[in-house]
């Protein structure tokens, strides 16, 4: 008669064998995402330390596959989107979550920020038909524009203003529309 205790005890080490090899593929393979996690982060932080204009900011940087996570507080908006730009330029980032809080200094009243985003559309001729509205630090803006790139022009602009929290734009932009009509012809 055969002994099956000795294969028994063979099946048993093989599947030892097979779990250990699996934890220990298991802990090089968290440890890669661990290590590249850590450098997408270094990488982002060098950015971040390389912009004057965000000296003096308290925002976190977290990164777990690709995906990070920035929270924390700046002064203008326009750091809120600097910092934004650079973690989505950065290579190995797979999506952002944004928590940065926008907090001025000092307060700014709804209507001086209203008056110095006019002044600013009124600067630029391209401009003219751009109405504007503020309530409690987010900027609303209404018109047509002639090309993405004046809205982002503008956007930009009015982000440096201490105390705009945030910007929407309800607009039209003329050139894609003509372009857009002129393939449809």
């Amino acid at each position: 008669m055969y002994d099956y205790s000795i294969l028994h005890k063979d099946a048993i080490q093989y599947v030892v064998y097979r779990l250990l090899l699996g934890l220990l593929a298991l802990s090089v393979v968290n440890t890669a995402f661990a290590e590249a996690d850590a450098a997408l982060q270094a990488r982002i932080e060098s950015q971040v330390q390389h912009e004057p204009v965000l000296d003096g900011t308290a925002v976190r940087i977290i990164s777990a596959a690709g995906h990070v996570v920035l929270s924390g507080q700046v002064r203008l908006l326009s750091q809120k989107m600097l910092y934004e730009q650079i973690v989505w330029k950065t290579g190995g980032t797979v999506d952002v979550g944004s928590e940065i809080r926008v907090v001025p200094a000092a307060p700014v009243s709804d209507q001086s920020l209203e008056e110095q985003i006019l002044a600013l559309v009124h600067a630029h001729k391209r401009f003219e038909d751009i109405d504007v509205s503020v309530k409690e630090g987010l900027v609303s803006l209404q018109g047509t524009f002639e090309s993405a790139a004046d809205v982002l022009f503008l956007k930009w602009q009015i982000a440096e203003i201490e105390g705009v929290i945030r910007i929407l734009f309800e607009s039209r932009i003329v050139a894609q529309v003509q372009a857009y009509d002129t393939v449809q012809r």
